[in-house]
């Protein structure tokens, strides 16, 4: 009955969170790397650095799915993955409760209760905020937390069980796991130290019971009779290595035997224990040793030989493939290893390092509100629990934390503690752990010390309904993603809008320049939009451009300025965009070209021109209007990435008007890029100025 009710409620866990997922889930491209990864699936291409092998192989397969759009299907990966990790969370809380509850056995009757509240946390979890965020789209964290609570899972089957099929299991799904995102490899030390600590048992020989050497003392286990199966204790082994056991001359006759009754199912037998000998292993265990010495560590490999995909599909060509890892093994080491970033090593000034922890703590609150409070609770009655998992979920939390922030040299910024707050799903689950442990304390010790709030407290589960009622429709606004189009629409239609055969230079500033790029690449990839465009941005994204020649352009240039001037220069100077009208993402007023180069917005993005004969190839103009709605700007305005981008958006609009003598409309966007730009005072807001003073002079004859 508890085990059919154990999977009844991670049953009801998978198929709530599946839901409320799929029906929000995002129908196009989003912000971050989604429009990379929905382009990797659908093509069976490579994305960016460490190049996720996993995750690409299986998107391609999901976008084989007749329903709905690309988008969708490849955002499945997540809504299947972080509905499967909840329920299996689940399952691995529910046997944390049960572990509490042998603690304070007068506490709890029954495991109804447990199972409730453990229902409760996994809402919680599946609904905060980022958890949610990350479910919804295209990307690899929910795949990671899947992976994170498996191997939670088969850590304690093989502790509970001591069968060596779990070790095996779990080594080939930590090395697959590390092909999705390499960050399992941060709890790979706690792993193989909770794996190597137990004395698992292979199978059961030479009649010794193998259930002696693994019940715990004073266990309760079921002992299988014709009449049904009835709960024994088992008695601790002896000092002299014998073990407590079962036999029939161990049972004394019963009362319904001496009453000459038949037997009902739930008669209860007393139980002696006997002595049976200890086990002996058999001559072949030592290679029987051996070969699971060898079967691990390979099944672990194979688990890792995901990898492989990457020079493979690099080598038969890919529409995106960055990195190039069929080049050589320089390129794939490079690639794979993320030594491109050039952010590994703890060289950042320490107080930056403070700061990322304590926006990560920040975070955490913001996922669980009080509660965070009550996880503190939990974390210190863990230790009395079990000391092992206690160990483990210690382990996590800060390796997937600290451990993250100690291993990048990283300046703190804004944007950069708004990416990581994605890199914590598995500390926010350790959390989440805590926290139910912390309900559960709370109940006790207000059951202990007022007997009397006993029945008031057992209405305690009707407030956390209440909390995770509360977290669902507070975050509900920010990740209805199911009717959000902006970012496809506007990506559309500024590769619509070019001239024939367009060079589009892309520089960005700010945190939304992923989303721009990798949102034109899925356009012209995924939906073969406007192919005659050539895209001049980072290397590892301009196939039909020389990486190294590019490259070069980024060598040793730090000031965007530089950068964008840099670029222009590279484009004018190619002897293959000769005649090419060139558009670019970015206003070039402000950069000091040698010859007068202007900007001229078509809405969207910029024809480069110049001030002695002004250039009338635009295609088409007055891009942009009516795309944007109510409620995907709340969408985008209260996400860190999206304001940026929608800051972009407005910047286009406001010289757009300001090219057309409209200075009150003008002005209108530019204070609305203002209010949403996390650099104000940028190089942009410059540029723009500078272009309304040049559109104002002309509009005045000055």
């Amino acid at each position: 009955m508890k085990i059919s009710m154990r999977r009844a409620y991670a049953g009801a866990v998978f198929l709530a969170t599946f839901l409320a997922y799929f029906f929000t889930a995002a129908r196009t491209v989003f912000l971050g790397d989604a429009g990379e990864f929905i382009t990797a699936g659908v093509t069976g291409g490579i994305p960016h650095p460490s190049g996720y092998p996993l995750y690409s192989l299986v998107a391609w397969l999901f976008s084989f799915f007749p329903i709905s759009t690309v988008a969708l299907r490849v955002g499945l990966v997540s809504v299947l993955a972080a509905s499967a990790g909840l329920a299996i969370f689940y399952l691995v809380l529910v046997w944390l409760m049960n572990c509490y509850r042998r603690k304070f056995p007068e506490l709890f009757r029954s495991e109804s209760a447990l199972m409730l509240v453990s229902f409760l946390v996994c809402l919680m979890l599946a609904f905060s905020g980022i958890f949610w965020s990350q479910a919804i789209i295209a990307e690899v964290y929910g795949l990671n937390f899947f992976f994170l609570v498996l191997l939670l899972w088969l850590l304690i089957r093989l502790w509970e069980t001591r069968q060596i099929k779990f070790l095996f299991w779990g080594a080939f799904f930590f090395g697959l796991g590390l092909g999705n995102h390499q960050m399992l490899l941060l709890f790979l030390p706690v792993f193989v130290a909770g794996a190597w600590a137990v004395p698992v048992v292979k199978s059961s020989r030479d009649g010794a019971p193998r259930l002696t050497s693994f019940v715990r003392p004073g266990g309760l286990r079921t002992v299988k009779k014709p009449w049904g199966s009835i709960p024994a204790f088992v008695r601790p082994p002896k000092a002299d290595g014998t073990a407590a056991g079962l036999s029939a001359s161990s049972l004394s006759a019963p009362a319904w035997r001496q009453a000459g009754n038949p037997p009902k199912p739930d008669d209860v037998l007393p139980i002696r224990a006997s002595p049976v000998p200890p086990f002996v292993p058999r001559q072949d265990e030592g290679l029987r040793a051996e070969a699971d010495k060898f079967l691990t560590p390979s099944l672990f490999l194979l688990g890792l030989a995901v990898y492989v995909y990457l020079p493979l599909r690099s080598y038969f060509g890919s529409l995106l493939d960055s990195g190039e890892t069929s080049k050589g093994i320089l390129e794939f080491l490079v690639h794979v290893s993320r030594a491109s970033y050039g952010d590994f090593g703890i060289g950042a000034i320490w107080p930056d390092k403070l700061y990322f922890f304590w926006s990560f703590v920040v975070d955490v609150y913001h996922q669980f509100g009080v509660l965070t409070l009550w996880a503190i609770l939990g974390f210190l009655v863990l230790i009395r629990v079990d000391k092992k998992f206690f160990l483990m979920t210690v382990w996590i939390f800060f390796a997937n934390s600290l451990g993250i922030i100690l291993l990048r040299n990283l300046v703190f910024t804004p944007e950069a503690a708004e990416f990581y707050s994605y890199y914590y799903l598995p500390a926010y689950a350790m959390a989440a752990f805590w926290i139910a442990l912390g309900i559960l304390e709370i109940y006790r010790l207000f059951t202990q010390f007022m007997p009397a709030m006993r029945k008031v407290l057992a209405g305690g589960a009707a407030l956390i309904v209440l909390f995770v009622v509360q977290v669902f429709f507070t975050n509900l606004p920010q990740n209805s993603l199911a009717k959000f189009q902006f970012i496809e629409n506007h990506s559309g239609a500024l590769l619509s809008g070019l001239a024939p055969n367009a060079v589009l230079i892309f520089s960005h500033e700010g945190p939304g320049a992923d989303t721009l790029l990798f949102s034109l690449v899925f356009q012209q990839f995924v939906h073969s939009l406007r192919p005659d465009v050539i895209f001049v941005a980072y290397p590892d994204q301009t196939p039909r451009i020389d990486r190294k020649a590019l490259a070069e352009v980024y060598t040793g240039k730090k000031d965007l300025k530089e950068i964008r001037r840099a670029l222009v220069e590279f484009a004018l100077a190619h002897p293959d965009f000769a005649g090419r009208p060139i558009y670019t993402t970015f206003m070039v007023e402000g950069l000091n070209f040698d010859k007068d180069w202007q900007s001229r917005s078509n809405g969207l993005a910029y024809l480069l021109t110049s001030g002695e004969k002004e250039n009338d190839l635009v295609a088409k103009e007055g891009l942009g209007q009516g795309i944007l709605t109510n409620m995907d700007r709340e969408i985008l305005a209260n996400n860190y990435f999206g304001a940026d981008f929608l800051a972009q958006y407005y910047y286009a609009q406001a010289a757009f008007w300001a090219a057309r003598g409209d200075e009150q409309r003008s002005q209108q966007f530019f204070r609305a890029a203002a209010q949403v730009d996390h650099e104000p005072l940028g190089v942009d807001s410059v540029a723009y100025q500078l272009l309304r003073d040049r559109e104002l002079a002309k509009a005045h004859n000055l």
